[in-house]
């Protein structure tokens, strides 16, 4: 008789959830209650020879728990713990390319490929496409991952420099990880010190062949001072990534990523109520259209 799939993880082996600050994942306690490793991940083996062995148990608890390890390092938003790319809903054409290409680079993924350069305003999908693909990376194939909001990972890295670090200390963990993710990039003032510090993680990831994705509010390469209607765009994105970052930063991020820019209306603005007529009741006078006060 099949055994009826997990209720709580449907089989997957893990729950998300957002925690204080990011999202976390724990290992779901039906594996936890293996026969065989009773939740250590090892069972003993004897082999042929008569001698015992300590080895992984075919439950795959240690490889699951490793997996689940580099889910809560990766400091993907709390608010996003359960975002998948097919659940992505898509409201106008650039939508749907953009998350064909998402399903297509999660299909057939190597750390080394090329990354992806979301463009858009606020609210069309950017982090939910982001965040999606850093949990499959993590939890499905075991890939290091690190995200980070682009306002937060300056001041971490001022922070760090602040207490005395070296640069191998403080760029480290964002020059080395296999995949770096950063969303809101360019936000912020914009100062020569943030330029400074961009450049050199992106000339050093860029000359290690690691990938790299962001998403951004700014322009794509447009001509500048060309208007920019509708009422998606917003006055304080009306400058072009390339002027916020610099030609140096622009060039390599164009040779490590494939730009794709997203359209769409802000999913964070909740619909307004299609409009109703008002009723028509009887009255003494006869028909009459009730008009609400206020």
């Amino acid at each position: 008789m099949t055994p009826l799939p997990c209720p709580r993880c449907h089989d997957e082996g893990f729950l998300t959830k957002p925690g204080a600050r990011y999202a976390e994942a724990v290992v779901c306690r039906h594996l936890q209650a293996c026969p065989c490793c009773e939740g250590t991940g090892r069972e003993v083996v004897a082999t042929p020879s008569g001698e015992q062995l300590l080895q992984p148990c075919s439950c795959g608890l240690l490889a699951l728990a490793r997996r689940v390890h580099l889910y809560n390092q990766a400091k993907i938003p709390g608010l996003f713990h359960c975002s998948k790319i097919s659940e992505f809903r898509c409201q106008t054409s650039s939508q749907r390319v953009t998350r064909s290409h998402f399903e297509r680079i999660r299909d057939a993924f190597e750390p080394g490929s090329k990354g992806a350069a979301l463009f858009g305003s606020p609210g069309v999908g950017k982090t939910h496409l982001m965040t999606a693909l850093a949990g499959w990376m993590t939890l499905t194939r075991g890939i290091e991952v690190r995200y980070a909001d682009f306002s937060n990972l300056i001041a971490e890295l001022k922070a760090g420099y602040d207490q005395g670090h070296g640069e191998v200390h403080v760029l480290g963990p964002v020059t080395e990880v296999p995949v770096l993710m950063i969303d809101e990039l360019g936000k912020g003032r914009g100062s020569e010190w943030e330029r400074g510090v961009i450049d050199s993680i992106i000339s050093r990831r860029y000359n290690a062949g690691l990938s790299t994705f962001f998403a951004t509010n700014y322009l794509n390469e447009a001509p500048e001072g060309a208007p920019r209607r509708g009422p998606a765009s917003e006055a304080q994105y009306q400058e072009s990534l390339r002027a916020r970052l610099g030609p140096r930063v622009w060039s390599r991020l164009q040779a490590m990523c494939t730009l794709m820019e997203l359209q769409g209306p802000d999913a964070r603005v909740p619909a307004l109520p299609k409009y109703q007529s008002p009723p028509v009741v009887a009255a003494p006078r006869g028909l009459q259209r009730v008009v609400p006060r206020g």
